[in-house]
């Protein structure tokens, strides 16, 4: 079987769910990725090295093979752009399994609408959680093309669409009504090979940012922007500041936006909180970071980096929603959403009492594991596919 995966822009070197689909694919099965020439997303890499050099490695690596083509719309920031020779592309590689990740894109859309599923079997997936459906005229005007064209097709072309977390299988079922026997399984995971606990490289990290093994340290990994908002953990820590014992570090760990970091990274700590920023570091040597820390902070959205941080048994605090409680469920601590002063107390909490903090990196992991390890992820994604497959091959007379 030959499955085709199609993502509008794909790195080699991110730890991206594509990427893990690739790394854990069965030997047996012929394993393709489509995507476009656009790096945009990514500031500072080398197009020509990562095109010529660094997919060439991916693809011996995991045995995979990967075709790029040219695209529109994709020079800034969007997620939304435009692959030309899409289906023209399609066909000519052939597929028995066309898998489109994101069914938002118009890419998908492009993928969907068209006659494709007459000669191989499509699948997409959904990302989105309900705090990125915003309101608005565009919102609106998508939601009824959705309810009156899009969803309709993919309902009537009996499309499989995989739900990454319980609450977008709920915006898959009750906000798009897409038919529930065509909602599937397959969770955002984190890769036990990249993420485990490491003491000897926590240590290392201690010592090299001259972090005393006894002092608490506080982790966030991320960009530092106005998206993923970290300065409400200085904000937090700030408004119990005057209630720690000892001294305290906090790590920040990511790309720096300049002028967030002019807007919001001025405020003055007394002797008892120290700040480190290290700038950006390669996902490979974050597990480093994780294994040095007392716990993690990810003080909005939905950071992916709760999982990998909780692989490394380490505790972490988010703010509460019901994507959120479902992750740290064994592993963490949910604040309330915009309530500094809430999480704060948290905050002041693990670092006051080690029983719970020993306890949530237990369980955290134990849960981790057994929930949101990829390897074991893609195996039963794979699984719904062939059964699927061979469905579709025996009413279609494929082979």
């Amino acid at each position: 079987m030959k499955i085709l995966h199609i993502e509008d822009r794909f790195h080699p070197d991110m730890g991206y769910q594509i990427n893990y689909f690739a790394e854990y694919h069965n030997p047996g099965t012929e394993f393709h990725i489509l995507s476009s020439e656009s790096f945009s997303l990514w500031k500072g890499v080398d197009k020509e090295d990562i095109i010529n050099n660094r997919d060439r490695e991916f693809e011996k690596k995991h045995n995979v093979k990967i075709t790029r083509i040219n695209s529109y719309r994709s020079g800034g920031r969007s997620h939304n752009i435009w692959l030309k020779g899409l289906l023209r592309t399609v066909e000519s590689l052939a597929p028995d399994v066309v898998y489109t990740h994101a069914l938002e894109t118009i890419t998908s859309i492009r993928i969907i609408l068209s006659r494709l599923n007459k000669k191989m079997l499509v699948f997409s997936d959904t990302h989105t959680l309900l705090n990125q459906r915003t309101p608005g005229l565009k919102n609106t005007i998508y939601n009824s093309f959705l309810e009156r064209i899009y969803i309709p097709v993919l309902n009537k072309k009996n499309i499989g669409v995989f739900y990454t977390a319980e609450e977008n299988k709920n915006i898959l079922l009750d906000i798009y009504g897409v038919k529930k026997e065509n909602v599937l399984p397959c969770p955002i995971g984190t890769n036990l090979k990249d993420y485990r606990f490491d003491e000897k490289a926590g240590k290392d990290i201690r010592q090299r940012l001259k972090i005393d093994i006894n002092s608490p340290l506080i982790l966030y990994t991320g960009k530092l922007n106005d998206i993923k908002k970290p300065h409400l953990l200085l904000n937090a820590v700030k408004e119990i500041e005057n209630l720690l014992t000892g001294k305290i570090h906090i790590v920040m760990v990511g790309a720096q936006d300049k002028d967030y970091m002019q807007k919001y990274f001025n405020i003055l700590f007394s002797e008892k909180v120290e700040l480190h920023l290290t700038g950006s570091v390669s996902n490979k040597k974050l597990f480093e970071y994780y294994s040095a820390a007392d716990f993690a902070v990810f003080p909005k959205e939905n950071s992916l980096s709760s999982l990998d941080a909780q692989a490394c048994r380490l505790p972490v605090i988010m703010e509460d929603d019901e994507t959120n409680r479902l992750r740290l469920k064994e592993g963490g601590l949910c604040y309330r959403k915009d309530d500094v002063g809430d999480l704060g107390s948290k905050i002041l909490n693990l670092i006051n009492d080690k029983d719970l903090l020993k306890k949530l990196s237990e369980n955290g992991y134990s849960y981790i594991r057994s929930n949101f390890d990829y390897a074991n992820i893609v195996s039963v994604m794979e699984k719904i596919v062939e059964q699927r497959f061979e469905s579709y091959s025996s009413k279609n007379k494929v082979r």
